[in-house]
């Protein structure tokens, strides 16, 4: 946007990207705090499934108590990750270029770390109920993706989308920052030397 002076106004530019971001945060969050509690649910309902002898030697009273352990650290894990995304911070780290149209959040990796942090917990609750282990070192792999679905109204393929956009909005008003000191640097220069 034109300042008075006829130049641009970056300090406003930046801070309507910004505006942008913390909406496309709130949004996202909004996703992973119904979203995560229900991977842990799901991820634990899969793996149980998936490990016939192991389900059935598990006692009902257990299993009860291995839900309720499932539904709490759903929800702690959703909070944690959700604080985490409300902060400007890991939004910016997203200075690696993608293609908006096929790029996800888990492409920014500081932005991503909050979440798949938060849901890691999960390979504790597994290895504490004694669920079958995924590799011979007796760890458990937890790999949450972001839902490929409508999840409260909202669809994070989209919000990933305008995300990238305002990266690129955001590098291209960077290049034209430097543009215009390196340009304003010059003409200092230049009126220096012809004025000695």
């Amino acid at each position: 946007m034109p300042d008075m002076n006829g130049g641009y106004d970056h300090a406003q530019a930046e801070a309507r990207i910004h505006d942008r971001l913390r909406s496309l945060a709130l949004e996202a969050t909004a996703i992973l705090r119904e979203d995560i509690p229900l991977f842990f649910e799901r991820e634990a309902r899969r793996r149980f499934v998936e490990a016939p002898p192991f389900a059935e030697a598990m006692t009902e009273e257990r299993l009860k108590e291995l839900k309720a352990t499932l539904v709490r650290a759903g929800r702690e894990a959703a909070e944690e990750a959700t604080a985490g995304l409300r902060e400007l911070e890991p939004w910016l780290a997203g200075h690696v270029q993608h293609e908006a149209a096929t790029a996800g959040l888990e492409d920014n990796p500081t932005l991503w770390a909050i979440v798949t942090n938060s849901c890691a917990r999960l390979g504790d609750i597994l290895g504490s109920h004694d669920f079958p282990s995924d590799d011979p070192e007796g760890s458990y792999e937890v790999d949450y993706q972001a839902p490929r679905r409508f999840v409260s109204g909202l669809y994070m393929p989209t919000i990933a989308e305008k995300y990238w956009r305002s990266m690129a909005d955001l590098k291209a008003l960077d290049a034209r920052r430097h543009r215009v000191e390196t340009e304003s640097q010059r003409t200092r220069l230049g009126k220096r030397w012809d004025s000695t």
